[in-house]
């Protein structure tokens, strides 16, 4: 199995008197695991160029790209869909950009070589060569991509450059052997994490309890995991019965805070690679996310400024509450920062759709003429109505409205504001036609 496509998993734990033992031990494996591949230096040096897969895909790219780049610019440079010449200029600037990266991602390519020698690296590409002592390398880490994992090889002196490979070879038994000896980082931080929870009475008197304790929060961060993925879903293309699904929604983050704070750090919600506990960053996420976009799409607020109080309350509220809990993630303050936006989306989704959904107040009703329409189109379409001065609007302005209602009225004919104060004294409106 290659080195490169397996991820280090499950390190089994056992009891020996008071300590435990750790069955993996990283550094003897990746050791024994050089020895057993047999290093031989009379195999190299060799050559690996970008796979026939990878090649046949990113050079079509390229070349979608660099195509339509040189067409646009010319498109541009010759006067059409140009208002005036600095705007022909900027498109065409624009356009060549992207012709000369599809050039450039086609060339790679063809051009793309890992040289493996018995004591160097070196990886040639346009215009770079770069070359790196087998000796002066301390690690390596596989990251993940959204496309390409990336090779990272960590040189000895933090002066230099980590040296970063896209994983588009096709890859044999000698180039993982090459790789075998040098310390995989990404195992070494997963068997620490699991060395840490492990030893911690936080989680259990005994390595058995402390095992238990973990398994079975694996099993409950998996099943809410899966029932969060459900309820976004649904929420998102098809929120039927409405208030059922926010009150879903908004209990999901809830649920998860209490989790971390409960468990004393047994759960992380950041997302972390390398960590050995459950994580519990989609429960944490998107719940929050679909409530605060349901709200920007599907609520009119009077205005929008009142909920800032609110997003930064609760943001530093669900913060510190995880922060208290998970000494890690006081650690990390971009981790910090992350957290604290997420819960000021969450707390901006869960106080709009409140405001709503919980609103008792008397509606006021205004009729308004129609002073013109527009749409604005992107990944959805959104419609407008321009309409005369309201309640406490004292100027003409845009509403959002249904697309039914849109293609149903014309200028200078009257359509109905229906306004209310909030359920949190946050005004709100929703236009209708006038029976």
């Amino acid at each position: 199995m290659s080195l490169f496509g397996l991820r280090f998993g499950n390190y089994q734990l056992s009891a020996q008197g008071p300590c435990y033992d750790l069955h993996v031990d990283l550094v003897s494996n990746i050791a024994a695991s050089a020895s057993h591949s047999g290093f031989d230096a009379s195999l190299y040096p060799r050559t690996y160029a970008v796979s026939a897969g990878n090649r046949l895909i990113w050079i079509s790219l390229g070349a979608l790209l660099g195509i339509g780049g040189f067409f646009g610019a010319w498109y541009f440079a010759t006067g059409h869909e140009a208002p005036s010449s600095g705007a022909a200029i900027l498109m065409s600037l624009i356009c060549l950009s992207f012709a000369l990266l599809g050039s450039y991602l086609a060339v790679s390519m063809v051009m793309f070589k890992v040289i493996l020698r018995a004591d160097a690296i070196e990886v040639q590409n346009v215009g770079s060569k770069r070359t790196l002592l087998r000796e002066e390398i301390v690690g390596r880490r596989l990251l993940p991509t959204q496309y390409i994992s990336t090779l990272e090889l960590i040189p000895r002196d933090k002066g230099k450059k980590k040296l970063k490979i896209g994983m588009t070879m096709r890859t044999d038994a000698a180039f993982d052997a090459w790789f075998a000896s040098i310390p995989d980082r990404d195992a070494a931080e997963l068997v620490k994490s699991e060395t840490q929870i492990a030893s911690d009475l936080e989680f259990g008197l005994t390595p058995e309890q402390r095992a238990e304790t973990l398994g079975n929060a694996r099993t409950t961060a998996r099943w809410l995991t899966r029932i969060t993925w459900v309820v976004s879903i649904w929420g998102w293309f098809y929120p039927r019965p409405y208030q059922l699904m926010m009150a879903i929604l908004a209990a999901l983050p809830l649920i998860t805070v209490m989790l971390v704070v409960q468990s004393k750090g047994l759960y992380q919600v950041e997302g972390r690679r390398n960590d050995a506990r459950p994580s519990l960053t989609i429960p944490f996420l998107f719940p929050g996310l679909i409530l605060a976009l349901r709200a920007i799409t599907g609520i009119q607020f009077l205005h929008w400024m009142p909920f800032l109080t609110l997003c930064l309350l609760g943001g530093c509220v669900f913060t510190l509450l995880i922060a208290s809990a998970d000494r890690q993630t006081r650690e990390h303050r971009w981790g910090m920062l992350t957290i604290f936006l997420l819960a000021a989306a969450y707390t901006f989704g869960v106080s709009a759709q409140a405001d709503e959904l919980l609103d008792r107040s008397p509606r006021q009703t205004f009729q308004v003429a129609v002073l013109s329409k527009r749409m604005v189109s992107g990944r959805s379409t959104t419609y407008y109505l321009r309409v005369t001065p309201w309640g406490p609007q004292s100027d003409a302005n845009d509403v959002s409205v249904s697309r039914a209602l849109y293609n149903s009225v014309a200028p200078k004919q009257t359509v109905c504001v229906n306004f209310l104060q909030g359920a949190l004294k946050i005004p709100w409106y929703f236009v209708t036609a006038c029976h």
